[in-house]
């Protein structure tokens, strides 16, 4: 009975040798799911940083625009306002070269009419004593 308990026993612990070589494997597959675990979990964060930080760059990248839009927006103030007022400019020197231009013209045609109603006078005054020296 002995021997037999014997290779019962034996075969017991082959059976347990069995079992514990399995154990063993599943042991290592368990810590290499772990480990790939871990590593999911790491990338995952990894993931979420990265998503962090470009929601964070998109944030910075739409306010530098709205402040270019406002900077933009400004410079064309600036610029209709120079061009309302080199216009308005113009438009001063315009009609101060108007009033320039008919000041002159009027002047001249004084000038001329003062000419001519003076040789007028002379040829009327001319042809009042040729007459006069044609009735004596």
């Amino acid at each position: 009975m002995k021997m037999r308990e014997t290779e019962e026993m034996m075969e017991k612990i082959e059976n347990l040798k069995i079992y514990q070589t399995e154990v063993e494997k599943l042991r290592n597959i368990t810590i290499d799911q772990e480990r790939a675990m871990r590593s999911l979990l790491d990338q995952q964060e990894q993931m979420t940083q990265a998503g962090g930080n470009l929601k964070n760059e998109t944030k910075k990248l739409r306010t530098l625009i709205d402040i270019e839009k406002e900077n933009i927006q400004h410079i064309q103030r600036i610029h209709h306002q120079e061009l309302v007022d080199k216009e308005r400019k113009l438009q001063q020197t315009l009609d101060e070269k108007r009033t320039e231009i008919a000041m002159y013209w009027e002047e001249w045609l004084l000038h001329e009419c003062g000419r001519l109603k003076s040789e007028l006078e002379q040829i009327h005054n001319e042809e009042k004593w040729l007459a006069m020296e044609s009735v004596r």
